[in-house]
């Protein structure tokens, strides 16, 4: 077990002490989430710096401002994250997201080429802890289902599944009964189509 106590993490090494570490330890073999969202005032613990999805750095200090380590990323594809593959030991790959939980080698649910104008739309508001909605655009009359999945693959609410007319729709998605962590909204056409957005729940 780590104290992080005085610890902090950057986007600038020239100013190490961005964000400090409040009396935190990280248990041996855990996972440790700092929200890196600039809201200081969610519960958790949530960076006072936002980091760019164009890609930049972030490093980790000691209290003495010594550098730990330190992860310069590039541009960052929206709905996946980047990881060390082995966990916590190979280099960084594209993957799907795996909140607190072992780095898995690639997205759970295969992906195929969604039809050129159906758009799933993000989740609104994202994270949530009550309700998000969740917005699409169907390009022809089709059969819809629209499910959500937990990390591991495993399909644990049906949304919606019927055949719909061409046009805009607008799902509300409840937090009652998720644990907090990531989930993937999944909308899949009778062609076998898929598109998916990743939703956190807290």
């Amino acid at each position: 077990d780590i104290n992080l106590l005085g610890y902090s993490i950057s986007d600038d090494q020239a100013t190490p002490f961005k964000w400090i570490f409040p009396d935190t330890t990280i248990e041996a073999g855990d996972y440790l989430i700092i929200w890196a969202d600039k809201d200081t005032l969610q519960t958790g613990l949530h960076a006072s710096f936002k980091l760019s999805a164009s890609g930049e750095s972030i490093s980790l200090s000691d209290s003495l401002g010594n550098l730990i380590d330190q992860v310069i990323f590039g541009q960052q594809q929206e709905d996946f994250t980047s990881g060390r593959y082995p966990n916590g030991t190979g280099s960084f790959t594209e993957m799907a997201a795996t909140f607190s939980a072992e780095n898995q080698t690639t997205s759970f649910i295969p992906d195929t080429e969604i039809a050129e104008a159906n758009k799933l739309y993000p989740c609104f508001p994202n994270p949530f802890n009550q309700s998000t909605t969740i917005n699409f655009h169907l390009a022809k009359n089709d059969q819809v289902k629209l499910s959500l999945y937990n990390i591991m693959g495993t399909e644990i609410r049906e949304i919606e599944n019927s055949f719909l007319q061409k046009g805009d729709y607008s799902y509300s998605i409840s937090a009652d009964g998720l644990d907090s962590g990531i989930y993937f909204v999944v909308m899949t056409t009778s062609e076998g189509n898929q598109s998916r957005r990743i939703v956190v729940v807290r």
